[in-house]
């Protein structure tokens, strides 16, 4: 079995009984126990049992109730059936005079427990009932119920206990498998959380830069006609979080007279023309200007069928331009002579709102109605440098 070194890290901070399904097995050594009769249990190394069948009131009532012969089964269960290679099985007699069987258990390489059989006695031995009366005087336990005890105590055929065995060993294989199977399990879980958060963090990331950046995303998949958009793109188009989106949708932002232009170069890049424009987009009752490129995708006949892309908010790059159009053809005019009046006009159609609105440019409001002897051209610049007063 090919072991990941990242199931081997998490491993070093599990129990046994984390790993392995408790449940499920009780219940398949309950099953074993009535066909076959054969007592066993699963234990960890720390000699505590997790679980098992067929137990015996020798063990429960006096054995593990008494602290010194509980030590007995403890160290039984840990010392004597340590080292024991994969595969194999060990028999012994427990240091309370009980027949015993372990085979390890194994997870990622990783000696973690023993699956047991006892305690019993075989049918061809004669048990040694002197003994365990000395037991019962020396830990002081009522003798009578201590041999009524030994004598429920199962007695096995020899070629029973090795049949019995081989199917420990194959227990102890299918509670290897299946608890590497957890622990992988579980560390794909870590990772995907752990991929999750990362995840998650980028997003973060890339929904601050966007906003910084007053640039956002946009994908766009042809055969659904859907427009999955970024959080920025969102904003800079002016409806909320999450919106349904199609092309058709996307359409009725764009500035009514920017419209047809819209549609006719993505109409271009269908069929392979770069798409890369500049057009207004309508938000709220204010307009902005947006810039747009994208990365189309075809498939192997030409088709496309999808594509990604970018939009970036450039509206005060536009408002700086027509500063400094409006400054330069002022000062010619103030210079030549001409009619101001109308240069200010149509500066003020390219960058107003709306119609009859007005709009601030670099900290001054060209308001129409105003007396040419009345402007003040430009106090400060788009630079932040003061330009003396007209």
């Amino acid at each position: 079995m090919k072991i990941h070194r990242s199931s081997e890290r998490l491993i070093k901070n599990l129990e046994l009984s984390e790993i392995i399904d408790l449940k499920a097995l009780q219940s398949m050594m309950d099953d074993f126990h009535r066909l076959v009769r054969i007592p066993m249990r699963i234990i960890d190394l720390r000699g505590k049992v997790l679980g098992g069948v067929g137990r015996q009131d020798i063990c429960d009532r006096f054995h593990r109730a008494h602290p010194e012969t509980c030590k007995h089964c403890i160290e039984s269960d840990v010392r004597l059936s340590a080292g024991i290679p994969r595969g194999e099985f060990r028999l012994y007699n427990c240091l309370n005079n009980m027949r015993d069987i372990a085979t390890p258990l194994f997870v990622c390489g990783k000696h973690m427990g023993n699956v047991f059989s006892g305690h019993f006695f075989f049918d061809d031995e004669p048990v040694d009932y002197d003994l365990f009366r000395s037991q019962a005087r020396k830990y002081v336990f009522d003798e009578n119920e201590y041999m009524a005890a030994l004598e429920s105590v199962p007695r096995l055929r020899r070629g029973q206990v090795e049949a019995g065995m081989s199917f420990f060993i194959k227990i102890a294989d299918v509670i290897t498998s299946a608890s590497y199977d957890n622990i992988n399990l579980a560390q794909s879980l870590v990772e995907r959380d752990a991929l999750m958060v990362s995840l998650r963090e980028s997003r973060k990331d890339l929904n601050r830069a966007q906003a910084v950046a007053h640039t956002g995303s946009w994908r766009m998949n042809v055969g659904r006609n859907e427009l999955t958009w970024s959080d920025e793109t969102y904003r800079i188009f002016g409806i909320p979080e999450g919106t349904s989106l199609t092309y058709e949708k996307f359409l009725s932002f764009v500035h009514p007279k920017d419209r047809e232009y819209v549609d006719r170069e993505w109409a271009a890049a269908l069929r392979g023309k770069p798409y890369e424009i500049e057009h207004r987009i309508i938000v709220g009752d204010t307009m902005k200007w947006v810039r747009e490129k994208a990365e189309l995708e075809f498939d192997k006949e030409g088709l496309m069928h999808g594509g990604f892309g970018t939009v970036q908010d450039i509206t005060e790059r536009k408002l700086a331009e027509a500063n400094r159009a409006l400054l330069a053809d002022t000062l010619r005019i103030l210079n030549r002579g001409g009619d101001l009046h109308l240069r200010i006009a149509e500066a003020l159609g390219l960058i107003r709102v709306r119609p009859g609105s007005t709009r601030w440019v670099c900290g001054c409001a060209w308001v129409r109605t105003t007396p040419i002897s009345n402007i003040r051209v430009f106090r400060r610049s788009f630079c932040g440098r003061r330009i003396p007063s007209a």
